[in-house]
């Protein structure tokens, strides 16, 4: 036969590359606030705002994760303290969540607005629970009440994040949300603290959009189609929504009665 076919990539092997990809680029851009955080999360982000279409959600998306990388260099450079970053900081996270959770409402995906409102409210009680103290020269940590109540909130979220990816996109961008959502935890087991979950969570997001925004064509093709996408499209079972959102809600709520 002279016509060849051309082989896929497995698609696991594709999410290990994306994942060590996301950590990666998180903590160098972490560890390194000015000579990586500036090209990679800011000035690529910004040439992606002028020169792409993108919908309305990716553009806001986009331009929240750029002002938070750029709160990074500004407290770098002493025109905020820590602590003040830090409140910005939570403030954009309420935003973040609370937009998502209205776009879930919007489209009547009612257990994941419950938890995105449970998780906007449990914001509020990090500024008398969190520790304000967490700029430490060139990268801040947040901390929920300690370690336990920190990695209690994390889970949390990265359920209700990861339903409300499974409903917004396709299950071949869901498919690469997976990495994007698993490389902030995997950063934080390697450095083994969870405060930094936080900056790395924004610094994945920040590649992770980039990536999907300037080669989402190619991912469509190339993740569609396997197991991964039928448990994606079972996920939205309203028994097992109801499970999560449980789930969820006492993963909220530990952190709270935690003395």
């Amino acid at each position: 036969m002279n016509t060849k076919e051309k082989k896929s990539i497995p698609t696991l092997f594709l999410l290990i590359l994306f994942l060590t990809l996301f950590t990666s680029m998180a903590l160098l851009t972490m560890y390194q606030p000015i000579w990586a955080n500036i090209p990679f999360n800011i000035i690529i982000p910004i040439v992606l705002l002028v020169a792409m279409k993108m919908v309305f959600f990716e553009r806001l998306k986009l331009s929240t994760l750029i002002c938070m990388r750029l709160l990074v260099v500004v407290t770098y450079f002493n025109l905020f303290s820590g602590e003040t970053c830090i409140k910005i900081v939570l403030i954009l996270w309420m935003i973040n969540i609370l937009e998502a959770t209205l776009t879930d409402l919007s489209k009547k995906h009612f257990f994941n607005t419950i938890t995105g409102l449970a998780l906007t409210i449990s914001l509020f009680t990090f500024f008398t629970k969190v520790n304000l103290a967490g700029w430490n020269g060139i990268y801040y940590t947040i901390f929920y009440n300690g370690n336990i109540s920190t990695i209690c909130w994390i889970a949390a979220y990265t359920i209700w994040n990861w339903v409300f990816v499974s409903y917004e996109f396709s299950p071949s961008i869901a498919k690469l949300h997976i990495a994007i959502l698993a490389s902030p935890i995997l950063g934080a087991l390697l450095v083994q603290n969870p405060g930094i979950w936080f900056i790395l969570r924004g610094n994945s997001l920040t590649t992770g959009a980039i990536v999907e925004i300037a080669f989402k064509e190619k991912l469509e093709n190339s993740l569609k189609g396997n197991k991964i996408s039928k448990i994606v499209e079972k996920s939205h079972n309203t028994s097992l929504q109801i499970a999560l959102m449980i789930i969820s809600l006492l993963l909220i709520i530990i952190p709270l009665v935690i003395k």
